[in-house]
């Protein structure tokens, strides 16, 4: 096989998955009785609808997988689709649990309790880690 042929299979590959992502219809729908059980209808796809679009980013419609997510925002003029994927955050993968942490916060507390707020403050300031966890939108 060459590679324009490698080439094409990846193309027609990517296309079929992307119909086929797109295409799947939803169908199930649910709602109240008026003896407040849930009523399970097959035949009513799910359909959200705005009266207006959402001008700003507060309003925006979040969608994602905990990986891969957008912010769905703007008019039917000029839609926005701002995309965050989980790799353009910097940082590399793996497990951040502090096992200090659980003291810090008894310390956090305590100074609190004391109404010493700039020590707590400081104290607290420790438990987020280093600089880090910037995002790139796309």
């Amino acid at each position: 096989m060459t590679s324009i042929e490698d080439q094409s299979s990846v193309v027609a590959r990517l296309l079929l998955f992307l119909l086929l992502a797109f295409n799947v219809p939803l169908t199930h729908s649910s709602s109240l009785t008026e003896n407040g059980e849930w009523n399970m209808e097959d035949d009513v796809p799910l359909k959200v609808t705005f009266c207006e679009g959402a001008t700003h980013w507060t309003d925006a419609i979040p969608i994602g997988n905990g990986r891969l997510g957008a912010m769905i925002w703007g008019d039917v003029s000029s839609e926005l689709i701002q995309l965050n994927e989980d790799t353009l955050w910097t940082g590399t993968p793996g497990n951040y649990t502090d096992s200090t942490a659980p003291a810090a916060l008894a310390e956090v507390r305590k100074l609190v309790d004391n109404r010493n707020y700039s020590g707590a403050t400081e104290e607290a300031l420790k438990l987020s880690g280093g600089p880090g966890a910037v995002c790139t939108m796309l």
